[in-house]
Parts: structure tokens; C-alpha cells; sequence
């Protein structure tokens, strides 16, 4: 693929990706307490239900805040690589990653044979996806 194709995904990608790190930070006050978040003095002013449902959205915008880091990670480490002049080569076999591949998934560090070999690059990730759909 070409390195200018592949910079303009990349950024485009990390440009979204960031709009939504910043949404899900922003929109959950995930730095404060679940009392300060809710309003409420204490949690004996909530139904346990409805603190236990706090909690979980909590804990779902964390992980999803979590993945979207791992992911402009990733991104980064890709713009990295074309800054190198490394960037589409397997860092497992060292091979070319196919056009189709690095079109699919641009921040790949594996070509498709070597794809479990680590890193976030198994496919898309569905659960976040859907997860962020629904926000």
C-alpha cells in the first residue's frame, strides 16, 4: 500500500477514535466518585439497583475508554513505522502485509498468517464497535 493511503487512513481513524475517547471521558465522569457523578450524598440515597446500574456503566465506559487507548496506541505505533520506512512489513516474518489486509485493518503490525500472533489486530473489534455504536 501505498505510505501517503495509508497515512490518510491512519489519521482518519485516530482523528474518530479521539473524538470518541474524548466523548466517553467526558460524558462519564470517570475520575470522580459514583456519588459526585450521580449527585448524591451518599449511596444510601439510591436504590441498590440503580447504583449497581451506575456502577456498570462505569465500568463499561472505562473499558471501552480502555480499548479505544489500546487502538491510537496502536496508531501511533503505526505512523511510527512509516516514518521508518517499516510499515507493511510483518514483524513476524518479515514478509509484505497484502494491500487488502493493511486496507482492512491500517495500524496492523502482522501479515494475515501471523494476525494471533499478539496485539489488537485480530479483527475488528466487535464488541467495542457495537458498544460505540450505541452511544
Amino acid at each position: 500500500m501505498d505510505h501517503k493511503r495509508a497515512k490518510e487512513l491512519l489519521l482518519v481513524e485516530q482523528s474518530e477514535l479521539t473524538d470518541l475517547y474524548e466523548r466517553i471521558n467526558e460524558s462519564g465522569d470517570l475520575d470522580v466518585s459514583v456519588e459526585e457523578s450521580t449527585g448524591e450524598l451518599t449511596g444510601l440515597d439510591q436504590h441498590l439497583g440503580d447504583h449497581a446500574t451506575e456502577m456498570f456503566e462505569r465500568e463499561k465506559d472505562q473499558s471501552i475508554g480502555q480499548g479505544l487507548a489500546r487502538k491510537l496506541e496502536e496508531i501511533d505505533a503505526a505512523l511510527d513505522r512509516i516514518d521508518r520506512g517499516e510499515y507493511g512489513v510483518c514483524q513476524v516474518c518479515g514478509r509484505e502485509i497484502s494491500d487488502e489486509r493493511l486496507e482492512a485493518v491500517p495500524a496492523t503490525r502482522f501479515c494475515r498468517e501471523h494476525a494471533d500472533s499478539g496485539g489488537l489486530d485480530k479483527g475488528p473489534d466487535v464488541e467495542i464497535t457495537q458498544e460505540i455504536n450505541e452511544i
